[in-house]
């Protein structure tokens, strides 16, 4: 089944690729010049939430190497284990609140740093 999917992800994102660029041609747009603009547009939007993101990782890297997130999974683990839930799960849920990016950013950055 997996594989299925696969082969069907692999065909039908340069048919949808092909879609868009024939529509335009009938629609005798320039689609080149579209691409760039919408590119443009893009990178401005990459720009202006940088120092958010960076900010994010930052904060996350720093609760991570202080060892805050260790310490309140040790103290929820009382609770934690009364509903059923790997206390070992806790920083991932707290910092999931404020930026699952952030998250998966630091945890790839503490795994490179560990290698």
């Amino acid at each position: 089944m997996l594989s299925v999917l696969s082969n069907l992800s692999n065909i039908v994102i340069p048919l949808v690729i092909f879609y868009i660029v024939a529509e335009g041609l009938l629609m005798k747009t320039n689609v080149y010049e579209h691409f760039i603009k919408g590119a443009k547009e893009g990178f401005l939007v990459v720009i202006r939430i940088m120092p958010t993101l960076i900010g994010l990782m930052a904060a996350v890297g720093i609760l991570r190497a202080s060892g805050f997130l260790d310490f309140l999974s040790g103290v929820l683990s009382h609770a934690t284990d009364l509903i059923h839930f790997p206390s070992e799960l806790v920083p991932l849920a707290v910092v999931r609140m404020f930026s699952s990016s952030a998250l998966y950013s630091s945890i790839l950055s503490a795994r490179i740093l560990i290698l």
